[in-house]
């Protein structure tokens, strides 16, 4: 009787401590979504202060970013060749280290890209 009290006792606990802990970890992400929340509305709030030519400044170093991530992004012949490149670069590295089926996969994907490349001109 003594050990079917002390493991219902037991299974209490366990349950009442992972319990505590879940709630913990709730409760952690919903203040840290909070933070965010609040770390957002005031940056929006500070946007509003702002003079219309700073504002016109953040716009336009925005449409940069956006512009250069676009270029740098597509799908055209140099950007393949440069994507080769680096592939090519990271499997050497990877072929030193002695890691040679993560070197082989690179060296693949390079050779994708160098194909699709030629293919482009």
């Amino acid at each position: 009787m003594n050990k079917v009290l002390l493991k219902f006792e037991l299974g209490i606990t366990t349950a009442l401590l992972l319990s505590t802990a879940a709630y913990a970890q709730d409760n952690a992400v919903q203040t840290y979504f909070r933070y965010v929340r609040m770390a957002l509305l005031e940056l929006t709030d500070s946007l509003k202060n702002l003079n219309t030519s700073t504002k016109i400044a953040i716009i336009a170093a925005l449409a940069f970013i956006a512009v250069m991530a676009y270029l740098k992004a597509r799908d055209t012949a140099s950007n393949n060749m440069r994507r080769a490149r680096d592939l090519h670069k990271k499997a050497v590295e990877l072929h030193e280290q002695g890691e040679d089926d993560e070197a082989a996969e690179h060296y693949q994907k390079a050779s994708e890209y160098r194909e699709k490349a030629e293919g482009q001109l």
